[in-house]
């Protein structure tokens, strides 16, 4: 299930969401359907045991929970470690942009152009502005905020490195790495900035792979998941896992109540 806004967006731009739509929607209907067919089997073992209010309740808990280890089995392994170092990235750099913005990442085109155009370009905002309009092919417009920008440290220098082969990309689809590499290798051994670099780097390549229909576009993103230690697990149990778990909980809890109703 691909959101409509989505379609509006340039093709590399929404590359990865492609990539990972499949055993995502794959992982959301197998959970779904396992949380409801728990609570429809369940709710008449328990209608007789638990109190009125909590006979739902509990068996929505239930569902929701063998929902989420359904969708957790359901989604390749591989796959997931590759998802699991790509939404660690995807969460730091949310992270980043809320500290410098104030606010959160702007998303669908309409409120991206709000977010534009009442986000003046300032130093604290400029770097945060060219991701945004590099996001909605606006790569004149994005290469202008960072061009009066200097890298003043190994990891400033490394954030525009970045960039700049982020813009490259999705207006041309070219992937020169050369100048974030160099910039990458700046940084200390160990350290979240040198993380974040290379992650980067194997994100540009996964990407070009996924555009050129390559069958083992993950393996850079997989290949550095070991790196990250457990910190990108626990960024997916927060930002998917349990969002899921919302779901299954209101699929099942509707599927009690119906099974009572109609007891």
């Amino acid at each position: 299930m691909t959101d409509p806004w989505i379609e509006r967006l340039p093709d590399r731009t929404v590359a990865m969401i492609h990539a990972f739509s499949p055993p995502m929607n794959r992982a959301l209907l197998v959970g779904g359907v396992l949380a409801v067919v728990v609570a429809i089997l369940m709710t008449p073992l328990v209608a007789d045991v638990l109190p009125s209010p909590f006979q739902p309740v509990v068996t929505a808990a239930v569902g929701a929970l063998v929902g989420v280890a359904g969708a957790f089995v359901s989604f390749p392994t591989r796959l997931r470690r590759t998802f699991e170092a790509y939404s660690w990235l995807g969460r730091t750099e949310m992270d980043r942009f809320v500290e410098r913005t104030g606010g959160p990442v702007p998303v669908k085109p309409e409120d991206i152009e709000r977010w534009l155009s009442a986000t003046p370009s300032t130093s604290a905002t400029r770097l945060a502005r060219a991701e945004v309009l590099a996001f909605v092919g606006r790569y004149d417009d994005a290469r202008a905020e960072i061009q009066t920008i200097e890298g003043r440290t190994p990891e400033d220098a490394t954030e525009l490195a970045s960039l700049r082969q982020y813009i490259d990309w999705l207006e041309s689809g070219t992937v020169d790495l050369e100048e974030l590499t160099a910039a990458a290798a700046s940084l200390p051994p160990g350290s979240t900035g040198r993380a974040i670099a290379t992650v980067t780097i194997a994100l540009a390549e996964a990407r070009r792979g996924f555009v050129e229909r390559d069958p083992a576009w993950f393996v850079p993103l997989e290949s550095v998941r070991t790196s990250l230690g457990r910190a990108p697990s626990i960024v997916v149990v927060r930002d998917t896992w349990l969002k899921f778990a919302v779901l299954f909980f209101i699929a099942a809890l509707a599927a009690s109540v119906l099974v009572l109703l109609l007891r």
